[in-house]
């Protein structure tokens, strides 16, 4: 069986030291025993510390995890945190859209400018084509 144990973000700053982490490895392992508590199993407490194991994602680094809790607000309860979209996702979607709308102007321009300037080389050389004299007869 697997278990996922949460803690504070500023955790993993300290784990560094031996010591707290043998702590936190031990609370999490007490923390998994009350739960398991309730079917009356219990976790063993012998454990080893890997080392050298790198998480999927973020660079082999611990994503943060979501905690959904209740409340008492019924609008707040319903809520679908995943289609919320934080401050930063908002700026990054608004920067790609006004880019994208700069980018299609840009093209739109261009087009623009290459066919006035195909009309343009096709009324020079309407304008030379008349002013030169054009051969009679035979040649």
């Amino acid at each position: 069986m697997t278990y996922d144990v949460v803690f504070n973000r500023d955790v993993a700053n300290f784990i560094v030291q031996a010591e707290f982490k043998k702590f936190v490895a031990d609370t999490a392992v007490d923390g998994v025993n009350r739960v398991l508590a309730e079917n009356k199993e219990k976790l063993s407490a012998d454990y080893k510390i890997m080392k050298h194991i790198q998480c999927k994602g973020h660079g082999g680094k611990p994503q943060l995890m979501t905690v959904r809790v209740e409340t008492d607000n019924e609008l707040l309860n319903n809520m679908d945190m995943n289609k919320q979209e934080t401050k930063l996702q908002k700026d990054i979607n608004k920067g790609r859209q006004s880019h994208l709308e700069k980018e299609a102007a840009e093209a739109q321009a261009k087009k623009e400018g290459d066919a006035a300037q195909l009309e343009a080389d096709l009324g020079e050389e309407s304008e030379k084509s008349s002013d030169e004299e054009r051969p009679t007869g035979i040649v």
